[in-house]
């Protein structure tokens, strides 16, 4: 009766070990997941701010060595540093203000029953562009909320699309009501330029999502007509004033 009483003892201790064991093995499994997607989403924000910061000291070196002084020509060489879809200039603090998500891709463990693999995360971030008194730039990033980035992400797309309209325009069409005509209202045609075999466009690009407060950026974009060039794709740049 013993020997019985003590290997019933004994199958349920094992039916009480096995499960615990399951479960602390499951929670290990979480945790240790978690932790090491937590470190690499870390690391990869991280870089993220470390690549700002280096193209924000190189944009504020090619400032500095810009035989240009026009605020559109500046503008444009901002936006070729940071590819930031809105950039301001304040004259009074003689300063450039760009904005920009900026992201990374890290690989994340699997967790589970739920798949792992490519992660993307990104940061709002501001660049702040000022020209000391000795014509020298600096450079500060900063991080953002989101929201102050959504409005220039969708000029982004405006843009993008806008570039891809004057790209399969016909040469003929690229003037200011053929391509009115080719974009919607969210595109305000200030001026098309057609010189030699080549046409260039001026548009506002409006995002007027938060209305009442518009956001807007102009754009130029230049695009080839010569009819011997089989390359029409559009090139595009953001300026001051259009």
């Amino acid at each position: 009766m013993g020997r019985a009483t003590r290997r019933v003892a004994n199958g349920c201790l094992v039916l009480l070990i096995v499960p615990a064991c399951l479960v602390a093995y499951f929670w290990y499994t979480v945790w240790h997941a978690g932790h090491v997607n937590s470190e690499r989403e870390e690391d990869a924000l991280a870089s993220v701010l470390q690549g700002a910061r280096e193209d924000g000291d190189g944009t504020a070196r090619a400032l500095a060595a810009s035989r240009s002084t026009g605020t559109d020509a500046l503008t444009g060489l901002v936006w070729q540093h940071t590819e930031a879809p809105l950039i301001t200039y304040d004259s009074a603090r003689r300063a450039f203000t760009a904005t920009a998500f900026r992201s990374a891709v890290y690989d994340e463990e699997a967790l589970l029953f739920v798949h792992g693999g490519p992660t993307q995360v990104q940061r709002c971030l501001g660049f702040v562009y000022t020209r000391r008194a000795d014509r020298t730039w600096t450079s500060k990033v900063t991080v953002r909320d989101d929201a102050v980035c959504r409005p220039s992400e969708r000029i982004r797309s405006l843009t993008e699309l806008a570039r891809t309209r004057i790209t399969n325009m016909y040469a003929a069409d690229l003037t200011r009501t053929g391509v009115r005509q080719a974009l919607d209202p969210a595109f305000d045609v200030r001026e098309v330029v057609r010189k030699g075999e080549t046409a260039t466009v001026d548009v506002l690009v409006h995002d007027d999502v938060n209305l009442p407060a518009t956001v807007e950026q102009c754009y130029r974009f230049t695009r080839s007509i010569d009819p011997d060039d089989g390359e029409h794709s559009a090139t595009v740049v953001a300026a001051t004033t259009c």
